[in-house]
C-alpha cells in the first residue's frame, strides 16, 4: 500500500501563494514518517494533499489505502463522546441510515442496493466500530470517560486524545495527524506516543514536539526552504545530522564571506592598477606594452570578479536552508492594577476541579499553571476572566485590561485584515510582530482557513499583543508553534514586565521563561 504525488502543484488564491511546484513523492503506508519543518513551510498542506482533501492545481495523487485524519470538530461540540467519534472514525452513522431506508423501501432494486451497502459497512468494520473505538479509547487512555459525556465537558488534552482514538479505531486505514500533541499533558504526550508505538499500521505525524517524535517515526519529510526532502531515519537521528550540517553551511559560509572579502579587495586593487597604468600610457615612450599590460592587469580583475560571483552563488544556496533568526519584543508596560485568586477552585458539574489555589499576579509578574489533564487549568482562567463558577475569592479591579489567547484562535475564517479593523487593533504593528515570530505578511494575507494551526496560533498571540493591555493570560500559547518560535516567544517572556498568566505542560520552558510553577491537582476521590 503507498500513496504517491506525481509532479503536484498547489496554491492558495486571494493573494497567490505557490506552496509546492511539481512535486514527486512516494510514500510507504508503513512507514512512520514525520512531516518536520518551520510554521508556513506547508506541513498542514502537504498532509492535506496525502490525505486527498484538498485537490492540487495540477499533477495527480495515487493512493491504494483509504487515508483517514482528524475533520474539523468544534472544541464546543456538545454532542457525545462516541456520537463525535463515530464520526471522525467513517460514515457509519450515514450507512446505517440509509440501509435502514433501503430496508424500509423493499423494492428489489433497493434490496440490491442494500446487499452493495452492506458490503461496504462490512468492509469498513461497521459491525465492530462500537468495539473498535472502545479498544482504541483504552489505548489512548481515556478509558474512564464516560461514552455519553457532552464533547464540550471535556479539557482540551481529553478531547484530543478521543479524537486520535477515532481515528486509529477503524481497521486498514492510512492516519494522517496535524499536531496530534495539542493539549496533552507530559503523561499524554507519552500514552500516544506508546499508542502509535504499538499500533500495527504506518501513519503521518506533523509535529514540532521534539521530545514526542524522539524515535517514534522511521521516515522523514522535511520541508526546508531550499525543497522537501525525505530520508529513511527516526527524528533522533535526523535532527542530529541536520545539527551537524547546519554547522558544517555555517563554517562554510563564513569562509565563503571571507573568501568574498579578499577576493573583492583584490578585484579593486587590480582595477586600480589597470586605471593607472591606461592613464600613464600616453606618457611612456612605448604606450603598447603599458597598454597590454594594462588589459592583462584587467582579465586578472575579471577573473577574480567571476571568482566573486561564484563564490556568491554558493553562498545564496547556503543561505536558502538557513532560517531566519527570529527576535520578539513584548514591550507592554507594567501592569497598575493587580488581581489575586484566593483559595480559588473551578467548579463544574457541582464538584470543584482543583485543590484550591491562591495566586498574586501583584508579587509573581508570571505564573505557569500546569497539571494533568482534566485538572481544571483552562477552567481556573475562566474563573479569572468571565467569572466562571469557583470557590473562593477572585479580586479584579474593573479597571484591569486582560488579554486572553484560548486554547483554540478566535480567528479561524475569513480575513486577517477584516478582523484587525474590527478589534480596533494596528495591523501595521501587527504584520511586524508576526514577523518576528517567523510569519510573512504573505501568509497573513490569505483567507484564515488556509493557515497552519501554529499559524492562527500566532496571530492570536500577537493579537493580545496589540491590544493595550495590562495582563496577558495565555492557554497553551506555544501548541503548534516551530522550535525557533518557541524560542523566540519564550525570550520575550522571560524579558517582559507584564503580569503573565499561562497554562503549559514543560516545565523546562516555564524555567527558561524565568516564571513561577504551580501545578494544579485533582481532589482526593475525584476523577481528572
Amino acid at each position: 500500500m503507498f500513496c504517491h504525488l506525481h509532479q503536484v502543484s498547489f496554491s492558495y488564491t486571494a493573494p497567490y501563494v505557490r506552496v509546492f511546484d511539481a512535486l514527486t513523492l512516494s510514500l510507504d503506508a508503513s512507514w512512520r514518517t514525520a512531516i518536520v519543518g518551520a510554521n508556513g513551510r506547508g506541513k498542514t498542506t502537504l498532509a492535506r494533499l496525502l490525505a486527498g482533501t484538498v485537490t492540487p492545481d495540477a499533477g495527480t495523487r495515487t493512493c491504494t489505502v483509504r487515508a483517514i485524519t482528524i475533520p474539523p470538530i468544534s472544541p464546543h461540540d456538545s454532542r457525545p463522546l462516541h456520537a463525535v467519534q463515530r464520526h471522525v472514525a467513517g460514515p457509519y452513522d450515514a450507512m446505517e441510515e440509509r440501509l435502514a431506508e433501503l430496508a424500509q423501501d423493499g423494492s428489489e432494486e433497493a434490496l440490491h442496493h442494500w446487499a452493495a451497502v452492506v458490503d461496504a459497512f462490512e468492509a469498513a468494520g461497521g459491525w465492530t466500530i462500537d468495539a473498535s473505538i472502545a479498544d482504541a479509547n483504552a489505548r489512548f487512555g481515556i478509558a474512564n470517560v464516560a461514552p455519553d459525556r457532552p464533547f464540550n465537558s471535556l479539557s482540551g488534552g481529553e478531547q484530543t486524545r478521543a479524537l486520535l482514538a477515532a481515528v486509529f479505531a477503524p481497521p486498514d486505514t492510512w492516519p494522517i495527524l496535524d499536531e496530534p500533541t495539542n493539549h496533552l499533558d507530559a503523561d499524554g504526550c507519552r500514552s500516544v506516543a506508546q499508542a502509535l508505538r504499538d499500533s500495527s499500521r504506518g501513519f503521518v505525524v506533523v509535529s514540532h514536539n521534539t521530545s514526542f517524535l524522539g524515535d517514534l517515526t522511521d521516515h522523514i519529510i522535511s520541508i526546508e526552504p531550499d525543497g522537501v526532502h525525505t530520508l529513511a531515519a527516526s527524528y533522533a537521528t535526523w535532527h542530529i545530522e541536520r545539527q551537524a550540517q547546519l554547522a558544517m553551511e555555517e563554517r562554510r559560509q563564513a569562509g565563503l564571506a571571507r573568501n568574498v572579502a579578499q577576493l573583492r579587495t583584490a578585484a579593486h586593487d587590480a582595477r586600480r592598477r589597470s586605471n593607472v597604468l591606461e592613464r600613464s600610457k600616453n606618457a611612456a615612450h612605448d604606450s603598447g606594452f603599458i597598454s597590454r599590460k594594462a588589459a592583462d592587469v584587467m582579465k586578472r580583475a575579471l577573473a577574480v570578479e567571476r571568482r566573486i560571483e561564484r563564490s556568491l552563488h554558493d553562498a545564496e544556496v547556503l543561505l536558502a536552508r538557513k532560517e531566519a533568526d527570529l527576535a520578539l519584543n513584548i514591550d507592554l508596560p507594567p501592569a497598575t492594577a493587580h488581581c489575586s485568586l484566593i483559595e480559588v477552585a473551578p467548579i463544574v458539574a457541582g464538584r470543584p476541579l482543583c485543590a484550591p489555589i491562591t495566586l498574586h499576579m501583584a508579587s509573581s509578574p508570571r505564573i505557569v499553571l500546569m497539571g494533568p489533564n482534566g485538572s481544571g487549568k483552562s477552567a481556573l482562567l475562566h474563573c479569572l476572566v468571565d467569572g466562571a463558577p469557583h470557590t473562593g475569592t477572585v479580586y479584579k479591579p474593573a479597571r484591569l485590561r486582560i488579554g486572553v489567547s484560548p486554547q483554540h484562535p478566535l480567528w479561524q475564517t475569513g480575513s486577517f485584515d477584516d478582523h484587525v479593523r474590527s478589534a480596533g487593533l494596528d495591523a501595521n504593528r501587527m504584520r511586524t510582530l508576526l514577523a518576528a515570530v517567523g510569519m510573512r505578511s504573505i501568509d497573513a494575507d490569505r483567507p484564515l482557513e488556509t493557515l497552519s494551526f501554529g499559524q492562527l496560533k500566532k496571530i492570536d498571540l500577537i493579537r493580545t499583543l496589540c491590544s493595550h493591555v495590562e495582563l496577558l493570560v495565555w492557554d497553551e500559547p506555544f501548541n503548534g508553534l516551530d522550535p525557533a518560535s518557541v524560542e523566540a516567544l519564550v525570550a520575550a517572556i522571560r524579558d517582559s514586565v507584564v503580569p503573565m498568566l499561562i497554562v503549559d505542560h514543560d516545565a523546562h520552558r516555564a524555567a527558561a521563561m524565568d516564571a513561577i510553577t504551580v501545578t494544579l491537582t485533582v481532589p482526593s476521590g475525584t476523577s481528572g
